[in-house]
């Protein structure tokens, strides 16, 4: 017993890293990404608080017993050990929290680590520094201060650590009580032999793309026969946070609230959903990503429900991605292998409704539908076009996917979807609206012209093309107009000539007011303009 403590005592420079090490990526990152990110994350601190103490721990014990038993071996062993260990440590460090300003956001959008030349050059300098440094004390003052250099170190990063902690107690809605909903697929299988009304989303889905490939393939006739077809549409938000509760309310939202309160509220107060639960339409809400809404009137759309559990070791696997993308080099960033945060996977419950479109193409080609009586309202968001580029017309998964083979996807799950209402005598009773929630082009401008299909109830006629300049603005009259029985071809009157001015929300780092007018071609946006004022946070 003496023996080992001896070794323990004289381990302590691998206990000072060790604590570092676990402190810095398992207790300090997770609550900053949790402040950070406050209004993505569908848990409260009181989940989440003892998830990474007990990660903190359990790495500090394995990190100290790796030291203790390297000790135990050989010193020589233990003393090669705790100079990797101490450039690394002071390299992730610096890398995580000094040098983590140039990283491209995770929205989905494909990363490409080898245009990073500069900031790759950047982390091998970091790491060249350091370990001369490091290597170099080592060679003059010899390994004693080296130990000393570590605690000294140690102390100094828990501290800087620390003091931002404390800032962290004081961020808004950090002691926030939180329940998480999740939109299940119960009764995604049913129609009605009454009326349906269905809103169907494909994400990240360009219009003009979009049009291009069907016409490559030639489904435009057999896909969309009965439909209108808007191209020169604009859209509302560039990406789906904003857009999803846009399309249900109209409501801009310009950061001065929670957005836990504008996405309840857009469900709460949607004129569509109002107007067809005054119909007596049942009301499905299938969207994966319910981040922020806290379940007020819940119990009016049937498939939501409240998370019981969660899947902590999705949640660890997730937050693991997350750190590894900050806190790596830029040559091992890659090894994350993250294009969006995720966090929605952490919940347990079964029948979790998933936007992914293989699963969706499945159930639509392989489900029996259930015919009922009672009105029926769908809104169903699916993967669409969205990043990862990986599918083919068949939607098999292919690893160096492309964009016209996800845009190909598109086409089959809503061909295979339309017949099979087709076949069950419920599509011509049906209101089908098909859009996006943005494009998918990298820049904001590009992700503004989605697309737009429309069919109403009993529309029976060839593929129509619309000359009408639409907004999603004006989507809320549109989608109202459908529910008491007007045509395609009858909305959005009297706009053409209008000059109407619209606030978009680019959510990008500086986080602009964008003004647009709607003059010409809706993709054009000739009167693209940044205002330079800021939100303020």
């Amino acid at each position: 017993m003496k023996k080992i403590l001896v070794i323990v005592k004289e381990s302590k420079a691998g206990i000072f890293i060790s604590f570092v090490l676990s402190f810095m990526l398992m207790f300090y990152e997770p609550l900053n990404l949790f402040v950070s990110s406050r209004n993505d994350f569908e848990f409260d601190i009181y989940s989440f608080f003892p998830f990474i103490i007990l990660q903190t721990i359990i790495l500090f014990l394995v990190l100290s017993f790796f030291f203790v038993i390297t000790r135990l071996i050989h010193k020589n062993i233990y003393m090669f050990f705790i100079v990797c260990f101490i450039i690394g440590t002071l390299c992730t460090y610096i890398q995580g929290n000094f040098l983590a300003g140039s990283l491209p956001a995770i929205d989905g959008t494909f990363i490409n680590f080898d245009t990073y030349k500069i900031e790759k050059i950047i982390s091998m300098l970091l790491w060249i520094i350091v370990s001369v440094i490091i290597l170099f004390i080592l060679y003059k003052y010899k390994f004693e201060m080296i130990e000393k250099v570590i605690k000294y170190a140690s102390i100094v990063i828990i501290l800087m650590l620390s003091t931002s902690i404390i800032s962290f107690f004081f961020s808004k809605n950090f002691f926030k009580n939180a329940k998480l909903y999740v939109s299940t697929t119960d009764y995604i299988n049913q129609m009605s032999n009454d009326k349906n009304y269905i809103i169907f989303i494909l994400d990240a889905v360009d219009s003009s793309t979009f049009n291009a490939e069907i016409e490559k393939l030639n489904m435009k006739e057999k896909v969309f026969k009965d439909f209108t077809y808007f191209p020169d549409t604009l859209g509302a938000y560039p990406y789906t946070r904003n857009s999803i509760p846009f399309i249900l309310s109209g409501k801009w939202y310009e950061n001065e609230r929670d957005f836990s309160l504008y996405m309840t509220e857009s469900i709460a107060h949607s004129p569509i959903i109002n107007k067809l639960e005054s119909d007596n339409y049942l009301l499905n809400f299938y969207e994966q990503d319910l981040a922020g809404y806290d379940g007020k009137n819940h119990e009016r759309l049937r498939n939501i429900r409240e998370v019981s559990s969660f899947d902590y070791k999705e949640m660890f696997n997730e937050e693991l991605r997350i750190i590894m993308y900050k806190y790596l080099p830029y040559q091992l960033k890659w090894r994350a292998k993250i294009e969006k945060s995720n966090m929605s996977n952490i919940k347990s419950n079964k029948n979790i409704f998933k936007y992914n479109d293989v699963v969706n193409y499945n159930r639509f080609k392989n489900d029996k539908l259930e015919i009922i009586d009672d009105k029926n309202f769908q809104f169903i968001h699916l993967e669409g076009a969205h990043n990862p580029q990986r599918y083919d017309i068949n939607l098999n998964i292919h690893e160096n996917g492309t964009h016209e083979g996800n845009l190909d996807a598109c086409v089959t799950i809503l061909n295979t979807y339309l017949t099979k209402l087709r076949e069950n005598n419920v599509y011509d009773n049906s209101v089908i609206v098909i859009l996006s929630d943005h494009g998918f082009k990298p820049n904001a401008v590009g992700r503004q012209n989605p697309i737009l299909y429309i069919k109403g109830i009993n529309e029976q006629h060839e593929y129509k093309v619309s000359d009408k300049k639409v907004s999603y603005v004006d989507l809320q009259n549109a989608f109202i107009n459908l529910a008491d029985g007007k045509k395609s071809d009858e909305l959005f009157e009297n706009l053409d000539n209008e000059e109407r001015r619209y606030l978009y929300y680019e959510y990008t780092k500086e986080n602009y007011i964008i003004e647009m007018t709607l003059k010409g071609h809706a993709w054009e946006l000739n009167n693209l303009k940044e205002t330079g004022k800021k939100f303020i946070r």
